[in-house]
């Protein structure tokens, strides 16, 4: 009809739904990326029942008391001080304060739920 003009193909859009089309992948991403994690999680799940039935049949290898008994005979200096610094992570005030700064660096880096959760 002349005098009326046709909206945009975006003017009666939700202004929310746009942001969502702009940061949400396109459907054949999300399958690929889907069918890739359900891949990952099924053979996780296949190694870990493997481990745990293997673990449940041999109580132990010969070959794990053998590493044991060297790593704990063995007191090098370096050894020590690496074994120090290690287990200094998992001691209170520090493990709280890593922590909060992972979940600090999350949400700084955008990550919110993920920092939240």
């Amino acid at each position: 009809m002349p005098g009326t003009t046709t909206p945009a193909p975006d003017a009666g859009r939700n202004p929310l739904r746009k942001i969502d089309d702009a940061v949400i992948a396109p459907k054949p991403t999300r399958k690929s990326r889907a069918r890739i994690f359900q891949v990952y999680v099924l053979v996780a799940a296949a190694l870990f029942v493997a481990l745990a039935v293997t673990a449940r049949v041999f109580g132990y290898f010969p070959i794990d008391l053998t590493i044991t008994l060297a790593v704990q005979r063995y007191h090098g200096a370096a050894f020590a001080s690496v074994m120090y610094w290690v287990s200094w992570i998992g001691f209170f005030p520090q493990a709280i304060a890593i922590c909060a700064a992972g979940v600090i660096g999350l949400f700084l880096l955008g990550m919110r739920w993920e920092a939240i959760a």
